[in-house]
């Protein structure tokens, strides 16, 4: 049986490329859907796919493709792009050759998993949630993807990777004075079957939350002094900051380049932000090598409030001068990659929550977020809060959200506690077409003075 290796074509097709780039991946995926003690939905897709990228006078061509035999075709068909577009600056940083196999982490791979044992996991989930007097309504997803790659570029790098990857959901709906409230605990890891059996002990705590979610009152709009949870305060570091730190979104634009110039002060000096591949490799935004070879590395982007890194393709990395820090990343071989982020992390500070509590005396705790808009200026739907009053929890709220103007927010961090905590949610990054893309966030608990909340 021929190997992916077998299918990649030779230095010889690329005679005049200034630079060129080929992918191959066959993936398999099985899903799972349970729904209120029915089985909605078992799926099996198998995909090859494949890509092929040329840089040519300063321009790039990008071809992909679902038949590996037929990458030559594409191999002329993305020269011939790049060659209608010419007459550009794109240039990439140096790397060199290298060669290396990364083999995926797991316990129980998929693969040696039957699946009514799959199947049986989601519907004990389901039927543990719908004993619950105040759940109505209960769903559960599984999903797992085995995913084989080889990688080869003109220098001469080559890499090959197997990497499985589970997914799951389990949700709850219930009602509070007729107003569905839904809750969820979920995961998106570099892992093996295991991860979903380890799901079914965050239920309770799930169910604890949707609780809290129907005895909240809705908020009150105004300015708070807010503390936020890691959780919250990790998606606020990753779509808030981080996106803003993804260099193609700047390296043309010479007044955004200098809002996020190197050594800039942004923020208070509480605020410490690191993007890191190099985390505990099950969170979903680890990896050895990014989707053009260039290996991982923890890249700290603000220290002490200090602008100190941005994230970097290696086109950005050339175009500005800066180091490469393995950024560029795809969804699949479907697709070209671009800067994303990996693990975006707030760093921990040196109080406890007690104190941080103490300290602000009157304001909200606010817990999860449930969606909402990152960049400059964003919005976060929390999902609960807590009246803080005097240091010390009141009543629970819910019906709000947490906005602001990024630079803003990041001078007005008072303190962060000395805990930390990192979440792969089974969503994912969304940019352009390519979503989702497995990441992580996290931080400690964030105090930031007079946050803006709009309540009911």
């Amino acid at each position: 049986m021929k190997s992916l290796k077998d299918y990649l074509p030779d230095r010889g097709d690329f005679p005049a490329a200034d630079f060129w780039e080929v992918r191959l991946e066959a993936e398999a995926q099985t899903s799972i859907r349970v729904k209120n003690g029915a089985v909605e939905a078992i799926n099996r897709r198998d995909t090859d796919r494949g890509n092929v990228r040329v840089l040519y006078r300063g321009g790039w061509g990008f071809s992909s493709f679902n038949d590996r035999g037929d990458v030559r075709r594409h191999v002329a068909r993305a020269f011939d792009f790049a060659r209608s577009v010419g007459g550009g600056d794109a240039r990439v940083g140096e790397l060199g050759p290298g060669e290396a196999s990364v083999a995926a982490r797991f316990e129980r791979h998929p693969r040696d998993v039957p699946l009514a044992e799959k199947l049986d996991a989601a519907r004990s989930y389901d039927e543990l949630v719908r004993r619950h007097p105040r759940v109505d309504s209960a769903e559960v997803m599984y999903e797992d993807t085995v995913r084989n790659s080889v990688f080869l570029n003109a220098e001469g790098r080559l890499l090959e990777a197997e990497q499985v990857f589970s997914r799951g959901i389990v949700r709850a709906t219930g009602k509070a004075n007729g107003v569905p409230e839904s809750h969820a605990a979920s995961y998106r890891y570099r892992a093996g079957f295991e991860a979903f059996l380890e799901l079914g002990g965050e239920i309770p705590e799930m169910l604890a939350g949707l609780e809290e979610q129907l005895a909240a009152e809705d908020a009150r709009g105004g300015a708070y002094d807010v503390i936020a949870n890691p959780k919250l305060a990790g998606v606020f570091a990753h779509e808030a900051f981080g996106h803003t730190s993804e260099a193609d979104h700047f390296y043309r634009d010479p007044q955004k380049a200098e809002v996020m110039r190197l050594g800039r002060t942004l923020g208070s000096p509480a605020i410490s932000i690191v993007d890191d591949p190099t985390l505990d490799p099950k969170q979903a935004g680890s990896l050895a090598y990014d989707d053009e070879g260039v290996e991982g590395k923890r890249t700290v982007l603000l220290r002490d409030g200090v602008l100190t890194g941005h994230l970097h393709d290696r086109m950005t990395a050339a175009m500005l001068g800066e180091e490469l820090t393995g950024n560029a990343r795809a969804l699949t071989a479907a697709y070209p990659p671009i800067v994303r982020m990996t693990n975006t992390l707030i760093e921990p500070g040196e109080a406890t929550l007690e104190e941080l509590l103490r300290e602000m005396g009157t304001g909200l705790l606010v817990k999860d977020s449930r969606g909402g808009t990152g960049g400059e200026n964003f919005t976060f739907s929390a999902r609960v809060g807590y009246v803080v009053e005097n240091g010390k929890l009141t009543k629970p709220v819910k019906n709000f959200t947490l906005n602001g103007n990024l630079f803003t927010t990041l001078k007005n961090i008072a303190a962060c506690s000395n805990e930390q905590e990192w979440f792969s949610t089974a969503g994912g990054c969304g940019r352009g077409e390519q979503y989702p893309l497995g990441v992580s966030f996290g931080g400690p608990h964030v105090w930031i003075r007079g946050a803006l909340i709009g309540g009911r």
